[in-house]
């Protein structure tokens, strides 16, 4: 038995890498767009109340 990492092992590794962080990545991205729409209907509203005044 090698000691070496086979080309699988590492594949592997590293694709379970890459899968964690594309979650996270995903994740932020949809923490961002909500938000992000939350800011917008809220000076949206702010906006149509001064609008409307």
């Amino acid at each position: 038995m090698d000691a070496q990492p086979t080309e699988r092992d590492v594949a592997e590794h590293t694709a379970g890498h890459l899968a964690l962080t594309d979650v996270l990545y995903v994740a932020l991205a949809i923490a961002v767009i909500l938000f992000g729409n939350m800011a917008l209907v809220r000076a949206m509203d702010v906006a149509l109340d001064t609008l409307a005044r």
